[in-house]
């Protein structure tokens, strides 16, 4: 994404997420985990921890998070889908009024290379699968890694986008 997004240098790019603070990018939001929560995170409480939050980010964005976009003000919010962000990123999206464009790199859920730790379980894994193609329908713009993912979805990629500011999550 750094490639494409920030060293062709023709838009302004803000973006956020868990690992943003080790982002180039100059506008950027580190979205805080709880502190408790990230103790426990430590422990074997640890996947349900990270399966609860893969629900919780499809009715709550943090406030601070929401600000920080609103403040932006983006054209478009672009998302490379995981089962973490992606919900958040509908979210401001929808929120703000502005299209959403996916990167889809893998359908994480069903992939066997989720740690342990961060692997939904059986019973979230159709929901997060629902939740894939709800954005897949309803995105502005989708790209895949290969014709085996455009096929999964029964469609091919929609194009090429070209925008002025973008915010990712």
């Amino acid at each position: 994404m750094y490639r494409h997004l920030v060293l062709k240098q023709d838009f302004e790019v803000a973006v956020a997420g868990t690992t943003a603070g080790d982002s180039p990018i100059e506008r950027r939001f580190v979205i805080r985990k709880n502190r408790l929560i990230e103790r426990l995170r430590r422990t074997r409480l640890s996947r349900l921890l990270c399966n609860l939050e893969y629900l919780q980010n499809w009715i709550m964005v943090p406030q601070p998070l929401m600000q920080f976009a609103q403040e932006f003000r983006p054209d478009v919010v672009v998302c490379v889908i995981e089962d973490w962000h992606m919900g958040l990123a509908w979210q401001i999206a929808t929120r703000l009024n502005v299209p959403l464009v996916v990167n889809f790199q893998d359908l994480f859920c069903l992939s066997q290379f989720v740690p342990d730790k961060m692997r939904p379980f059986h019973w979230l894994v159709p929901f997060l699968v629902n939740r894939y193609r709800m954005l897949n329908r309803k995105a502005a713009q989708s790209f895949y890694t290969s014709e085996g993912m455009g096929n999964w979805f029964g469609q091919d990629g929609r194009g090429d986008v070209r925008v002025h500011l973008i915010f990712a999550v």
